[in-house]
């Protein structure tokens, strides 16, 4: 298990001050940095798409901002793999993300506080890695290394109230 970094990092929106936080990156270090920064009027998460084979090629979150609008923060990654999506229910967010890598993200798999999961990748990768988030601190977005794969990957937290 790789040790995780904590940043904090602070934003400010509407009067009222919600801490951000990262962990990671567990991987390789190949591709380009990315990084998931959720806006100051984020309210929850709709859905996440992974796709992959034997690794994971993709990730991309789909988010819903204060007023309702449905935004996007990117598809980190490549164009390979078989895709699946996972669908937000009001109230639910990511509790945990876990797999494993190598000089690349071998496998991962989100799961939400509501018990559903979403997994791609095969059964290679060196190291175990483990993300977890919860009611207070919840994980709202990646960051990480991609080019044509995911080479790298952490997580972004944000605070709720």
């Amino acid at each position: 298990m790789k040790k995780l970094l904590l940043m904090m990092l602070t934003c400010f929106s509407a009067g009222a001050i919600a801490a951000q936080f990262e962990a990671g990156n567990s991987g390789g270090g190949g591709g380009v940095a990315f990084f998931d920064n959720p806006p100051n009027d984020f309210l929850q998460l709709d859905r996440v798409t992974l796709c992959g084979g034997r690794l994971v090629d993709s990730v991309e979150v789909v988010y819903i901002d204060g007023s309702g609008n449905v935004y996007s923060y990117g598809k980190h990654g490549g164009n390979g793999g078989s895709c699946k999506t996972l669908n937000f229910m009001s109230g639910e967010y990511i509790s945990k993300v876990s797999g494993k890598s190598g000089s690349e993200v071998d496998s991962l798999t989100i799961t939400t506080n509501m018990g559903r999961t979403l997994s791609v990748g095969g059964s290679g990768g060196d190291s175990g890695f483990l993300y977890t988030g919860n009611g207070q601190f919840q994980i709202v977005g990646f960051k990480g290394r991609s080019g044509s794969r995911i080479d790298a990957i952490g997580v972004v937290y944000l605070q709720t109230y």
